[in-house]
């Protein structure tokens, strides 16, 4: 299953305040457009299919398996917290203690590693991902600084030019420095 997120991060990554001190705008009339600017710009950046592949501030996901293996691997990193759940051969829910597996940090996710005492659990047969990982994911408060530059610039962008731009003849879409900063 692709991961699903169940929970969105609770503030903005970049404050309607902060956008508009960069854009140097004073005025309210341009709020809402602003806003959206600055959400389409983070929502480019954030997420399982943004063009970093993580999350930028605190969100919970899930992604589900469909049998035990010795290891799950989560989609993202920065993972803050897991909670394993199956359904056991019954159809009823339950959780694995988390003295049974290790959340492990890699340079392209997390992954989940059970421990050697872990007896993976028969299974619901009608479920197509009986185990679901639960994960808290995202830089929180602390995102890095070159992250929230580019999404400020490309909002700026889009604010700044509302038609398509060209250069040289190709679309223009990201400014250069996005991709840069997004490095």
């Amino acid at each position: 299953m692709l991961p699903v997120r169940v929970g969105a991060a609770p503030d903005p990554v970049v404050s309607l305040a902060e956008m508009k001190a960069h854009l140097r705008v004073t005025f309210a009339d341009d709020d809402t457009l602003i806003e959206g600017y600055t959400a389409a710009a983070t929502r480019h950046f954030d997420g399982y299919d943004g063009v970093l592949g993580r999350c930028l501030g605190t969100q919970t996901w899930t992604v589900g398996f469909p049998y035990w293996l010795g290891s799950f691997t989560l989609p993202f990193p920065n993972v803050t917290a897991v909670a394993v759940t199956y359904l056991d051969a019954n159809g009823a829910s339950q959780t694995v203690a988390g003295a049974d597996y290790d959340l492990i940090e890699m340079i392209g996710g997390t992954v989940i590693r059970f421990k050697s005492a872990f007896g993976s659990p028969s299974l619901f047969s009608d479920a197509y991902e009986p185990v679901t990982v639960t994960m808290t994911v995202g830089y929180g408060a602390d995102v890095p600084a070159p992250i929230r530059q580019a999404i400020m610039m490309l909002a700026s962008h889009w604010y700044e030019n509302r038609e398509a731009v060209t250069m040289d003849g190709s679309p223009q879409v990201v400014p250069l420095g996005v991709q840069s900063l997004a490095a």
